[in-house]
C-alpha cells in the first residue's frame, strides 16, 4: 500500500490518526416500531464507540479525504492498476488530497462533498480523512 501511495504522490504514513467525517446530525438509532430501536453499524464504528469531536481547526492539518475507507480505496485502486483499467479516474473520484495552499473554506467543501458520497456509494458510510501526525489536546473541540 505504502509503494502504491508513494507512486502516485499520496501522502502516506504509518503514523496517522483517521478522522471520520460524518454529518452532525448522523443518527445511528433506528426506530423499528413498537418502541423497539436498533443501533446502526457504521465504517466508524470498526475503531470503537468512543468519539472525540475535533475542533474545526484541524481541517488545516488534514493530508486528504477519502470517500469511504481510505485502505480500501488504494486496494480497490491497486487491483484496477494490475488489471490495467482506469485507476486515475476511480482515484479521482474517491480520494482528494489536500495541498498546503487549500484554503480552509475548500479542505471543508472536499470533506463534505466526501461525506456525501460515501453516504451514497456505501450504506452507512462516512468518508476517511487522515491527519499525518498525533492528535493533541488542542485539536479538541472546546465543550
Amino acid at each position: 500500500m505504502t509503494d502504491f501511495c508513494r507512486r502516485h504522490n499520496i501522502p502516506c504514513s504509518g503514523d496517522f490518526v483517521s478522522v471520520w467525517a460524518m454529518p452532525a446530525n448522523s443518527n445511528q438509532i433506528k426506530q423499528l416500531g413498537g418502541g423497539r430501536s436498533t443501533w446502526i453499524f457504521r465504517n466508524a464504528d470498526c475503531y470503537g464507540k468512543e468519539i472525540i469531536v475535533l475542533g474545526e481547526q484541524v481541517v488545516d492539518s488534514l493530508a486528504l479525504v477519502a470517500s469511504g475507507d481510505f485502505q480500501n480505496i488504494i486496494l480497490e485502486a491497486t487491483k484496477l492498476e494490475v488489471s490495467r483499467k482506469d485507476m486515475e479516474t476511480y482515484l479521482n473520484e474517491m480520494l482528494c488530497v489536500f495541498t498546503l495552499a487549500m484554503a480552509r473554506d475548500e479542505r471543508i467543501a472536499r470533506l463534505e462533498c466526501a461525506s456525501a458520497k460515501a453516504r451514497y456509494l456505501i450504506k452507512l458510510g462516512d468518508a476517511e480523512a487522515r491527519l499525518l501526525r498525533p492528535l493533541r489536546n488542542s485539536d479538541k473541540q472546546d465543550p
